[in-house]
């Protein structure tokens, strides 16, 4: 029982640092990158969504300036929500599409850590969601990012 109040209070000293919209749908990692003459290099999916994330942070670069310092030296927990269209999530028949998130957060979170200026090692939560919307031109990922101060759990005070 005492741990499960521990945790707890952990988790509250979790700062909200942004919520930040309109980012573009990764390609799966099984698609971002292709063999070619005995190794991997990045497909043209991969290198398409690399630029776009690039264009993102040109006209998000107050707001990206603004979180870099309240992350810099602070241990991280992300939120991806998918906002996908109807018919990516389900069959026409109603069954559920492949669509799977973990195969998509490695390189939005590479691309995010970049454009925030932090290493990938200090995201230590990951979280993701589907969100269905009704059209298309709706679809884009949404990131939540809180922060924490590097230390120790014994030094949370109850």
């Amino acid at each position: 029982m005492g741990s499960a109040v521990y945790v707890w209070a952990w988790v509250m000293a979790w700062q909200l640092v942004a919520t930040l919209e309109n980012l573009p749908v990764p390609p799966t990692v099984n698609n971002a990158y292709i063999n070619f003459r005995g190794g991997r290099r990045a497909s043209q999916s991969h290198t398409d969504f690399k630029l776009e994330c690039q264009k993102w942070a040109l006209g998000h670069y107050r707001e990206l300036h603004r979180i870099r310092p309240l992350v810099s030296g602070k241990i991280l927990a992300m939120g991806y929500s998918y906002h996908l269209q109807r018919s990516r999530l389900y069959t026409k028949k109603g069954g559920i599409k492949r669509f799977d998130v973990s195969n998509r957060i490695k390189l939005l979170e590479d691309s995010m850590c970049r454009m925030i200026q932090v290493d990938d090692s200090h995201v230590w939560v990951l979280k993701a969601s589907k969100v269905e919307v009704a059209r298309r031109i709706q679809e884009q990922v949404v990131i939540t990012i809180w922060a924490h101060e590097i230390g120790k759990l014994d030094d949370l005070q109850l």
